[in-house]
């Protein structure tokens, strides 16, 4: 029987059309029984009459639509569309009936005939539908049973629109709770954590939902590990802000983020380090419509500016990151003014008035090229941007006495053995030199290493290279790199900017670094596939190891020397480096300058990675 189910279009409608002929002609003779109160055998002019009205129905019903219909769903359209197939038919089998005036067919046949016609076509789409529907409930006990871990609100409000699903099948709750172990929430079994494995085995669980809306990241991560042994599909509950924002609906489920195995426990902000260069002030974001940009963004919108400055030379990023403050402002009813100005940092003119007419207070910089391998092929265009760029913003921002600027940098700025990280350690060293300038604006710095997430990262790349059935590609077996999530980026950078008071340069607290290709074994496993490689020949995704693009290092690096202080964020670290002569540079930059504008290439590779030594 489940074999139909797998049968092409066509074939399926030629059952159905078989099976209302089937019907038509026994209801046409059990009329017959019923009017003649006898056995009904007819003759061969009968025959002529009932083979052209069965014809008439059969081209009435394809004609109308009554074979397209999806016999999984027997809705009310569905039997009004068999009423008005059966409703056309019975007026042509009327006239046909008269005219013909063929004796032996009475004429309260044409009533009869189609009110018992309408009832078992009706009836066997009910029961075709019940079938279809036993054999699909049937694949879903095999194949999608799912536990929820938690037996409490989260996990209960969940189970109405999860019974009515055609994807899951629940088969009881998970709890730590020992007192729960045995009762019933919902008339589903409540577990115990301890029997997970037991619980697993015996229901043939292929997925189980986190309904812990309210632990902490190591209690969630904990219990992944346990869950994750048993091999199979972890998913969650939708966050509070996507619900707010309208993202997804309330009984929507997600797969478990990689955000979640990394195990970075996230520090509440401090809302007085938040608000401090921000609460009722002019900000500017450079780079507004990229990743740590738009993060950025909407972090401000939340500390209530006065006035927020979107800067992008990106048309689409900075209309994507404008709607969605604009949608955060209708919900929360908030009236703050949101500027989206379309332009690049490289023309300083348009900068120029910019800050004339906008009084800005604070700016984050956020607005240069990240990508090493691009950077390292496009070497001119990144230069310019990233060191120039960056050189329009200060000297404005110094000139229009603007309070804080925060420049966003990288650790690809310690030691850079690419072009990407020399401009900005180059950038680093601009702001820093202000310092012997006595300035009145602040100048901070941040830096960090890898964001998840972000467009073009790793985890990006990966989760493409995984929805196209692999392989997985992997630079180096022994390459690390340094994560933190968006959200935790951005808030820290804020923080940051906002307890410099001399020019400094933050480190932010990166965790351990993660081996690529581990990321790249626990993306497959949250897919819920498994790794092919000599130990599992019969996996699903393969990792391949390739090599180092030019300019990327196996390792990288958070600081120069280990001279880092603590601050009063236990993520939040000062770094005191060296600081280079500003005449020196200045006088660099100024030879930098001319080799773009002669576009000579090697020797704008000389001096800035001679300014770098």
């Amino acid at each position: 029987m489940k074999q139909i189910l797998n049968f092409k279009r066509n074939i399926k409608t030629s059952i159905v059309i078989f099976n209302d002929i089937s019907i038509y002609l026994f209801s046409l003779w059990l009329s017959f029984i019923i009017r003649l109160e006898k056995l009904y055998i007819p003759n061969v002019e009968h025959y002529r009459i009932l083979l052209f009205t069965l014809i008439i129905f059969v081209t009435i019903s394809y004609i109308l639509g009554l074979y397209k219909e999806v016999f999984r769903f027997i809705r009310t359209n569905s039997i009004f569309l068999i009423f008005k197939c059966i409703s056309i038919y019975f007026f042509i089998f009327l006239l046909v009936i008269i005219f013909a005036s063929v004796d032996g067919i009475p004429r309260s046949i044409t009533i009869i005939h189609p009110l018992i016609l309408f009832f078992l076509i009706t009836l066997s789409r009910i029961i075709a539908a019940n079938i279809i529907s036993n054999l699909l409930k049937e694949d879903k006990l095999e194949k999608n049973n799912l536990l929820i871990y938690g037996a409490g609100n989260s996990g209960n409000r969940f189970i109405s629109s999860l019974d009515n699903s055609d994807i899951y099948n629940i088969k009881g709750f998970i709890d730590d709770n020992k007192e729960l172990e045995g009762q019933k929430l919902n008339n589903y079994k409540i577990y115990h954590s301890s029997n997970i494995e037991t619980v697993i085995k015996k229901n043939k669980i292929s997925y189980i939902l986190l309904a812990l809306p309210f632990i902490t990241l190591s209690e969630k991560v904990n219990i992944i590990k346990k869950i994750k042994k048993f091999n199979i599909q972890i998913v969650t509950l939708p966050s509070l802000d996507d619900l707010f924002l309208g993202k997804v609906k309330v009984n929507q489920i997600n797969e478990l983020n990689v955000n979640d195995l990394l195990g970075r426990v996230v520090i509440e902000g401090q809302n007085d380090l938040l608000e401090k260069n921000i609460k009722s002030k002019n900000i500017l974001v450079s780079g507004a419509g990229g990743s740590i940009g738009n993060e950025l963004c909407k972090q401000i919108l939340s500390c209530n500016p006065n006035k927020l400055i979107l800067l992008d030379q990106s048309e689409i990023g900075l209309f994507e990151i404008y709607n969605e403050l604009l949608a955060k402002q209708e919900n929360k009813k908030t009236s703050i003014e949101i500027l989206p100005i379309l332009g690049n940092i490289c023309d300083k003119s348009f900068l120029e008035n910019l800050f004339k007419y906008s009084k800005i207070n604070t700016i984050y910089h956020a607005a240069a090229y990240k990508h090493v391998d691009l950077v390292e092929r496009n070497p001119i265009v990144g230069v310019t941007n990233n060191i120039f760029g960056t050189i329009n913003l200060s000297e404005l921002s110094i000139k229009y006495k603007v309070d804080n600027f925060t420049l966003i940098s990288s650790d690809k700025a310690v030691n850079p053995s690419n072009i990407m990280g020399a401009t900005k350690r180059i950038s680093e060293l601009i702001l820093t030199s202000s310092k012997a300038k006595k300035t009145t604006t602040n100048f901070s710095i941040v830096r960090f290493g890898n964001v998840l997430n972000s467009s073009g990262s790793v985890v990006t790349l990966f989760r493409k290279q995984l929805s196209m059935g692999g392989p997985i590609l992997v630079r180096d077996h022994d390459v690390t790199r340094y994560f933190m999530t968006i959200e935790e980026a951005s808030q820290l950078v804020i923080q940051a900017g906002a307890m410099s008071n001399d020019n400094d340069i933050f480190l932010l607290e990166m965790g351990s670094p993660v081996k690529i290709i581990d990321l790249a074994k626990k993306i497959i496993e949250l897919s819920g596939m498994t790794v092919k490689d000599s130990n599992n020949l019969n996996g699903d995704i393969e990792i391949k190891i390739t090599e180092l693009k030019p300019g990327e290092k196996v390792h990288e690096e958070l600081y120069i020397n280990k001279n880092i202080i603590k601050t009063n964020h236990s993520k939040i670290f000062r770094v005191n480096e060296n600081i280079s002569e500003h005449i020196d540079l200045d006088l660099k930059i100024e030879k930098l300058k001319i080799c773009l504008i002669e576009n000579n290439l090697e020797k704008t590779k000389k001096i800035i990675f001679d300014l770098v030594k």
